[in-house]
């Protein structure tokens, strides 16, 4: 097959990444540029950046791309880009933001005192799910800028995501892609349109229809690249933007995971496991499952919000001596901590975490909670009670995900940036009790979103063929069983029970 290439940015919520994809699946060049901050907090719990902030870095990838690989970036049949999710902003027209981003990770709160019509307050109330419909409410970010910016609202015309607002920037057309448009807005997710007025839940998000952004579906044109955008970032002229997914559903495919034994493990910012479904199946009541990149399958999806972002804010706030001396030997902090914990038993000498530094949707009143500390304890087991957290809670929806979807799991593919550890791919298999695969190349999300433009062009004729040309595997982690069981205990005298202990005090936080 001759070779044809693809260039994709990957937009995270701590850097973009840029890259050449050729549709063998081999990453030919790339290029990562970290912002200089991922957000900024005007106040305690905000989170905020400006479009120009991410534009710019696409920007300086994209020509720092093209000046290392000239040939291949002029070889480039077209352009795809993906993004994280459930963050948006204020338009006008032609799609220029009125105000930053408020992003996924803030925990703001409107008010939310207008009430909902009785009727669906009723229903809410008779499945017991009211506090978990205010918490939704809460998370809709457009209830927030009416409530506090009200005429700037009042100015506004559309409500857009971050890929919604580059389609714009990049082809002048405003409009998202189905399977990129995922957040706290009026999706019908099943039917894969915005919801109509008499759907249940539609009064939740409370967003006029005239502020929807037009829809596109994964493989089509959304425009080709303006002469303006090719001056800033480098692109050529007229190349074609093919419209793909947001960032978990492209990993999940970039992982090559589309059958019934199997699931993807995303170990990013946010931690995910994802089953592919080709019938519309919620993973929790009132949680949708979400468009996938193939427009027949769904993505069922449970998620840990801040789930390696607490690795990140460890270091961060506590790994001051590891961070020079990495420096100083050329490696990520992280090689020199899991070093460390090769030394700590399974379920850290006691130490216990719940991974809730963000709530879940169906609990929204939790918090993260340590528990068991001991005078012998020191920060590397901190360190290695957030991985067991954090593979707990997958443990739990795992074990939930199979029942519900009548499934039985023979192996996962782990991907992001967390996975590139041995030692945290096995401790994961040991706790899951299942064997874990990782892929040869590890930027799954850029592969996934690079093969729906390949289907858009007409390069493959399925995503079948997509992914057996384009995904295979070189690392391989079997559980140890003796260890797997150790961990199922600790599960459930540990984690679980703490949970349990703990839900009475949690709805009396404040």
């Amino acid at each position: 097959m001759e070779e044809k290439i693809i260039i994709t940015f990957d937009f995270g919520t701590q850097s973009i990444r840029c890259a050449l994809v050729n549709n063998k699946g081999q990453i030919l060049g790339i290029v990562q540029e970290k912002y200089e901050e991922a957000y900024y907090s005007s106040k305690v719990g905000y989170a905020e950046q400006s479009f120009d902030t991410y534009y710019k870095y696409a920007c300086i990838a994209s020509k720092r791309l093209k000046e290392l690989y000239p040939d291949l970036f002029d070889k480039a049949i077209g352009v795809t880009h993906t993004t994280f999710r459930d963050t948006f902003t204020i338009t006008d027209e032609k799609g220029n933001p009125l105000r930053d981003f408020i992003l996924w990770i803030d925990t703001r709160k409107p008010k939310c005192e207008d009430k909902l019509p009785a009727l669906n307050n009723t229903l809410f109330n008779l499945v017991g799910v009211k506090d978990m419909i205010l918490y939704n409410r809460q998370l809709c970010r457009q209830n927030w800028i009416k409530e506090n910016e009200r005429e700037l609202w009042d100015k506004a015309a559309k409500f857009a995501s971050i890929s919604a607002i580059l389609n714009a920037k990049m082809t002048g057309n405003l409009v998202d892609s189905v399977s990129s448009c995922i957040g706290h807005v009026p999706m019908n997710y099943k039917k894969r349109c915005w919801m109509k007025k008499n759907e249940l839940t539609y009064p939740i998000f409370n967003l006029e229809d005239d502020k929807l952004v037009d829809l596109c579906n994964v493989g089509d044109v959304v425009g080709y690249i303006t002469k303006e955008c090719s001056i800033e970032t480098g692109l050529k002229e007229g190349l074609p933007l093919i419209a793909t997914a947001a960032d978990k559903s492209c990993e999940t495919f970039g992982a090559g995971v589309i059958g019934d034994d199997s699931a993807s493990l995303s170990f990013g910012t946010a931690v995910t496991i994802n089953y592919i479904t080709n019938k519309y199946i919620e993973p929790y009541t009132f949680l949708p499952s979400y468009p996938s990149l193939d427009d027949e399958l769904y993505n069922c999806e449970v998620q840990i919000y801040r789930g390696c972002w607490m690795l990140t804010w460890f270091i961060d706030n506590y790994c001051d001596k590891e961070k020079e001396e990495a420096k100083k030997l050329g490696v990520a902090v992280e090689e020199l901590l899991d070093e460390h914990i090769k030394d700590i038993p399974v379920g850290s000498d006691g130490l216990v975490l719940i991974p809730y530094w963000n709530p879940p949707l169906k609990h929204p009143e939790y918090r993260g909670t340590i528990a068991g500390f001991l005078p012998d304890h020191h920060k590397y087991h901190f360190y290695r009670a957030i991985l067991e957290g954090i593979g707990f809670n997958l443990y739990e929806s795992f074990t939930h995900l199979e029942k519900r979807l009548k499934r039985h799991t023979k192996y996962f593919v782990i991907s992001g940036g967390a996975s590139a550890s041995d030692d945290i791919c096995q401790m994961v298999s040991d706790i899951l009790g299942v064997r874990i695969i990782r892929p040869k190349e590890k930027e799954a999300t850029t592969i996934g979103s690079s093969m729906g433009g390949f289907i858009g062009l007409k390069v493959f004729d399925s995503y079948d063929d997509a992914i057996k040309n384009m995904v295979s595997y070189e690392g391989e982690f079997i559980p140890n069983e003796e260890n797997h069981k150790k961990y199922v205990e600790l599960y459930k005298r540990n984690y679980k029970q703490t949970e349990n202990n703990l839900h009475n005090i949690y709805k009396k936080w404040k």
